[in-house]
């Protein structure tokens, strides 16, 4: 996100490669989320059915797959069960503002890692002035 020429908002990237997320492929965004209590059991309860069948899979293959099927039906016809969980999440203010804080927090950690890399080079050319 830009603002008056200033960059506000950057998305953290990372390569990964393959359902288990190792390092390597193609960069995706990784992004800072709040899961509500009653999906994180969703997503707890489907991790240990898979793994009950010697399926091991990460909270993240869970989360994407979760999506992509919520996305399908999303844009299929939709049920009077899908009307009601869209307009659950619609008005749930709380998590449209723990959204914005998620927001707040990644560009807050961003900039803070900036400021210390920047205090570290300074420190450092300091410190190689002085050995001079």
């Amino acid at each position: 996100m830009v603002l008056g020429g200033k960059k506000l908002l950057s998305r953290n990237t990372t390569s990964v490669f393959g359902a288990k997320g190792s390092r390597g492929g193609k960069k995706v965004p990784r992004r800072s989320v709040t899961v509500t209590d009653e999906n994180n059991s969703r997503i707890t309860r489907t991790r240990g059915g898979f793994m009950s069948n010697d399926i091991d899979v990460n909270f993240t293959t869970i989360l994407n797959m979760f999506l992509e099927l919520g996305y399908k039906v999303f844009w299929s016809l939709w049920s009077d069960e899908t009307k009601e969980t869209i307009r659950k999440y619609l008005l749930d203010v709380a998590l449209v503002e723990e959204g914005a804080a998620d927001e707040f927090m990644d560009v807050w950690y961003k900039r803070l890692e900036e400021e210390q890399k920047r205090r570290f080079k300074e420190e450092l050319k300091a410190s190689k002035a002085i050995q001079r």
